[in-house]
């Protein structure tokens, strides 16, 4: 594992003129988007995964019990489809995100995830035209999914490959869509695995834990933390660790870092001013199913 970095103390008189501290009464949105039915034939057919809703519930009930956030919905095996993720200014139509996840404040997606490219894709119920992905940005003419230009700030990825270490490069144009820059809205952070990670109803605890967590500690912290797990043993027999990963962008590599080591759930700082640099947290080695161990693509030594 690769050791926390310490938050010098300038660091922290530094973060308190960035915050917008929340306030005591529920004013922020929290919603869940899960799908543990898919179709059994056709194109958007997948494995059906019992206990997905109930541990991302254990995280969206557990947020929902503080100060900071109130219910704002779940939409759990609904007829999810590509219209309910993807942002208008992607260039495909009917996209509703404005009315969705980018209508929140914190958001929890769980959808079987591939590596596409170098961005990550997240399977629907329902095809839209050809597609049965709602798929991130990257900087391509598949851009779909752009956050955090309405409101959203924090979006986790119960999914598997949603962070996976050769798409980190390209992250950061999920961040922003073409009007982030005149409105100044962005996403703030963005929590994914790198390769394939568990499901289980012994999780549940898990994601609690990391919805709890989140208020006393960084909201990375609180997901590498509480979601790295070693030697899981699959179904089919595959054996590997779960590697969690977040993300942060800002104008500047100091102020993502500060972001990465300091926003938490009753400490939000205001938008980044920009996404051009990025900081993220991971574990060094992190050996998953389906993927090599985690490899930093931005690491000079390697």
């Amino acid at each position: 594992m690769r050791p926390r970095p310490s938050i010098p103390i300038l660091v922290v008189l530094f973060v308190v003129s960035l915050l917008t501290v929340a306030a005591h009464a529920k004013n922020r949105e929290a919603k869940l988007y899960a799908i543990t039915n898919w179709p059994s034939s056709g194109t958007c057919k997948g494995n059906d995964v019992s206990a997905w809703d109930d541990m991302t519930l254990g995280w969206y009930n557990q947020v929902t019990s503080g100060p900071v956030f109130f219910k704002d919905g779940t939409w759990i095996n609904n007829n999810l489809s590509r219209k309910i993720f993807c942002d208008p200014d992607s260039g495909f139509s009917p996209c509703e995100d404005y009315k969705h996840q980018d209508d929140a404040d914190a958001v929890m997606m769980a959808l079987h995830g591939t590596d596409i490219s170098h961005h990550w894709g997240g399977l629907t119920q329902v095809q839209t035209g050809s597609d049965c992905f709602i798929q991130a940005a990257e900087g391509a003419s598949t851009d779909q999914m752009f956050v955090g230009d309405a409101d959203l700030e924090f979006l986790h990825l119960s999914s598997c490959n949603s962070m996976d270490d050769d798409n980190l490069n390209w992250t950061r144009k999920m961040f922003a869509d073409v009007d982030s820059p005149t409105t100044g809205a962005r996403l703030h952070q963005a929590d994914g695995f790198h390769g394939v990670m568990a499901i289980s109803s012994g999780r549940v605890g898990d994601y609690e834990d990391f919805a709890d967590d989140a208020h006393w500690v960084s909201i990375a912290d609180a997901w590498t933390d509480n979601l790295y797990d070693t030697d899981i043993t699959y179904k089919n027999g595959a054996v590997g660790d779960q590697c969690p990963v977040a993300f942060t962008v800002s104008n500047s590599k100091a102020d993502a870092k500060i972001r990465l080591f300091s926003e938490r759930y009753n400490a939000i700082f205001n938008d980044p001013s920009g996404s051009g640099a990025v900081a993220y947290q991971y574990y060094d080695d992190c050996d998953p199913v389906g993927d090599d161990p985690f490899d930093d693509p931005n690491d000079p030594k390697k």
